[in-house]
């Protein structure tokens, strides 16, 4: 061993390494292709074999001696085929275009170390930078040693030479520059692995930024925008290009926002999480992000501040929504007419409405917590509970019961309850009861039954009036013929005396009748209630006696209403004897008058049209009434009086007279606290005529007159009183003999005189049909009905004679002189 050949290998070895060192530093594209890359690497490795080759140890002319079986077999151990077969070729033709003896043993070497590096990466199946000195030494070894044979290829002298000169520095430098450059290449591999990861690492982290589902955006210190990813383009429309670089106000254009986000930003140490802002999109549309900045936490360099955010635009519009229709909804509950309640199984209100304290006076947190059954009434609770233990094995079953609750004042207003069992709905989890105060229908319903009951009795006593009247008309009218023609000292006449008074008492009760039934013809006019009063003061106090003080209490102002003054007289003095047998010992009677004006609410509970009223108040201090017999005081016959001690018709006459006037009878009592009855009757601004009409002298006459009537006791009397009185009288029983005496009638008929209800037809349809032959013939109607049923009847004309039965001789005169005259 020479020391030129130890120098010139060591030489050749230290470019070997130079050169794999320079090669380490060629940096590689993460994303380039794999195979493009293999390629490079050949290429690389097969110009640092020529490298070496360039700079060889020559032994003899012709034979050279470099490193480029260690770049081989360690290429073919780390690289792979692809490099290694590249490198082996570029370096073989190199060896080839060198030329010399040592040409064949060159390519020889070059396929024997490359063919042993790849086939002892392939049987070790490891990672390369696991790679200990020692196998890469005793790898060198062979590689050595495989080459030292292929010396052989020489011819054998010169092998025998090559061999002793060689052998040693061979053996001594090759696998320890195998080792170095294996090292060396380990290390460069691991770099270039973890380089690698990072940059696949980083490309991921980037992809993961710009493809996830959140906004990201960063800023400089200037807040100038230097990230931005896909899900910030598609939230607000600007692309990477158009934002990177833009100032904050691109998106914020909103000064005052600006401002606050800054102060955010600052007060918070660059640390604030789900904080909302709106942004404007380049189309102008604003929308609303919530952001969360951790750019303290997890700073990035080149980002000043950065922030993920959320598009919650839909959700503000759907909280939005959902606030509106929860105030919608809570509202309505709120205002509802019905109280809703939500109770636990055992009674207890979980929930209250708000209504509450407008129907029940009471707060809904003052009820929540407490006990349903402690509100209802003690007789209503059996029932509520019943209720609700029907519903209760039965999901969403549904029961109604009436009950009372009891309001903050004490009252006891009416509910309808409507109970549902929601115990099993997640939402509700109880029992839901809907109470609606029903205290006013009841009350209407009540009036209305009174009412039904009134005209059902009314209808009967209406017809049972027509049949008296029709009754008392002959007794009354012939009981005055006969006194007419007797002195009044005859005792005959004091006996038809006697049956006119009789007859006249039962004409005074079927008009009771008729007022209480509201069915009695009104003789309407104008009224002040106070001239009333004061003109029947006398007498009503004549009616009450000296024990009981009479105390009459009128303002100075006008109350005028349009009514009957015999039947506004009949009221008060119903109303006085009243009083009076309920005070037997005595004690005070009031009599007030004041005007009032009704509103359609109030109006509307009785009846009555919203307006003026006259309000007057008429009061006791006797016995008074419990709620029972308040509700019975108006029915015909009812009395609290002993049996013979009264007809029970004088408040149902009240009340029947103050309907027919278009007013209502308000009642106050309590047991021991007297009574008080308020009636209102429309006032009008019309004044009280002071000139009462003239009064005609009753006289004959010598019309002829159509006298139809089916009761023979009437037509008799009508029909002489007539006659007697000079009248040309023509009599029929019914609308034939009517119609017959008619058409054959020498004389023209002047008046008919009719009654409105006749066999086969009414009154005013036999006139209209007379009338065709007689067209200048006036009518007089006479009935026992009342004024309301003959228009029923067909009584419709603007104007009509009407004379109610009963009637006396001068009132027949006196209509028939009026209506010839009309």
């Amino acid at each position: 061993m020479s020391n030129e050949a130890l120098v010139g290998l060591i030489n050749n070895a230290a470019l070997l390494l130079a050169l794999s060192l320079l090669y380490g530093t060629i940096p590689e594209h993460p994303r380039a292709n794999k195979r493009w890359l293999e390629i490079l690497a050949g290429f690389i490795i097969g110009l640092i074999g020529i490298a070496v080759m360039v700079n060889p140890w020559e032994l003899i002319p012709g034979v050279v001696f470099d490193t480029r079986s260690i770049l081989l077999s360690v290429g073919g151990l780390f690289f792979g085929l692809v490099p290694t077969v590249l490198a082996a070729l570029m370096t073989a033709l190199f060896r080839v275009y060198l030329g010399g003896l040592g040409t064949l043993t060159g390519v020889v070497v070059i396929v024997i170390s490359a063919s042993l590096g790849l086939l002892w990466r392939r049987y070790r199946h490891r990672w390369m930078a696991d790679f200990r000195w020692r196998e890469l030494y005793a790898f060198g070894i062979v590689v050595q040693i495989a080459m030292l044979l292929s010396m052989l290829t020489f011819p054998w002298p010169v092998a025998i030479q090559v061999l002793s000169q060689i052998t040693l520095p061979v053996l001594l430098i090759y696998p320890l520059a195998t080792v170095l450059l294996g090292n060396l290449l380990a290390h460069q591999q691991a770099r270039r692995s973890t380089m690698q990861a990072l940059q696949e690492s980083e490309e991921r982290l980037r992809q993961i930024v710009q493809n996830m589902p959140v906004m990201l955006d960063a800023f400089d210190s200037d807040y100038n925008f230097v990230a931005w990813n896909q899900e910030c383009e598609r939230v607000t429309g600007y692309t990477t290009d158009e934002i990177i670089g833009a100032p904050l106000s691109v998106l914020y254009p909103d000064e005052a926002q600006r401002k606050e986000m800054a102060a955010t930003l600052i007060d918070g140490g660059y640390n604030f999480r789900d904080r909302e802002w709106n942004i404007t999109c380049k189309d102008g549309s604003v929308k609303t992000i919530s952001w969360s900045n951790i750019s303290m936490q997890f700073p990035i360099p080149g980002w000043f501040t950065w922030a993920i955010g959320i598009d919650v635009t839909a959700r503000k519009k759907s909280e939005d929504a959902l606030q509106a229709s929860e105030a919608y909804f809570r509202a309505l509950i709120a205002n509802a007419s019905d109280v809703i309640i939500v109770l636990e199984t055992s009674g207890v209100i979980r929930y209250c409405s708000p209504s509450a304290l407008r129907i029940l006076g009471r707060t809904a947190e003052s009820l929540t917590g407490k006990d349903l059954f402690d509100l209802v009434h003690e007789d209503d609770a059996p029932t509520l509970r019943n209720t609700v233990d029907q519903i209760l094995p039965d999901a969403r079953a549904m029961r109604t019961a009436e009950i009372r609750l009891k309001h903050r004042t004490g009252t006891w207003p009416i509910f309808e309850t409507v109970v549902c069992n929601l115990v099993n709905d997640p939402p509700v989890c109880g029992i839901v009861v809907n109470a609606r105060n029903i205290t006013a229908r009841r009350r209407l319903e009540e009036q209305l039954n009174q009412a039904q009951r009134m005209e059902s009795i009314g209808q009967l006593a209406g017809g049972l009036a027509h049949d008296l009247n029709n009754l008392l008309v002959p007794i009354m009218g012939f009981a005055e013929l006969g006194m007419a023609k007797l002195e009044q000292t005859d005792k005959l006449y004091r006996n038809f005396k006697h049956i006119h008074q009789a007859g006249q008492q039962a004409a005074d009760l079927t008009k009771q009748i008729l007022a209480f039934s509201r069915r009695q013809m009104l003789e309407m006019k104008v009224l002040d209630i106070d001239t009333v009063i004061a003109e029947l003061q006398e007498l009503l106090q004549r009616l009450l006696g000296e024990e009981i003080e009479f105390i009459v209490l009128l303002d100075a102002a006008s109350k005028t209403v349009r009514g009957d003054r015999t039947q506004i007289e009949q009221v008060l003095v119903n109303l006085a004897i009243n009083a009076r047998d309920a005070m037997p010992v005595g004690g005070k009677f009031v009599v007030e008058t004041s005007n009032v004006d009704l509103d359609v609410a109030y109006a509307q509970q009785y009846g009555l049209e919203a307006g003026p009223y006259v309000m007057l108040t008429i009061s006791d201090t006797g016995y008074g009434m419990d709620a029972t017999t308040k509700q019975r005081i108006f029915e015909p016959f009812f009395t609290t009086k002993e049996q013979g001690q009264g007809t029970g018709l004088g408040l149902a006459t009240v009340f029947g007279t103050i309907k027919q006037h278009r007013g209502h009878v308000l009642v106050y009592s309590e047991p021991g606290q007297g009574a008080t009855f308020k009636i209102l009757l429309p006032r009008l601004e019309e004044t009280v005529s002071e000139e009462p009409a003239p009064v005609p002298p009753i006289s004959g006459g010598n019309e002829t007159i159509l006298v139809v009537e089916d009761e023979d006791a009437v037509r008799t009397l009508v029909c002489e009183t007539l006659a007697t009185h000079g009248y040309h009288v023509m009599e029929a029983n019914g609308p034939d003999v009517a119609l017959s005496l008619s058409g054959a009638a020498e004389h023209t008929i002047h008046l008919l005189l009719t009654d409105v209800i006749l066999p086969d037809m009414v009154g005013p349809e036999l006139y209209r049909q007379i009338a065709k032959q007689n067209p200048g013939m006036k009518v007089l109607y006479m009935s026992g009905y009342s004024y309301d049923v003959l228009t029923y009847r067909g009584l419709h004309q603007p104007r009509f004679e009407y004379l109610q039965k009963p009637f006396s001789v001068p009132a027949l005169l006196h209509a028939t002189q009026t209506a010839l005259r009309g």
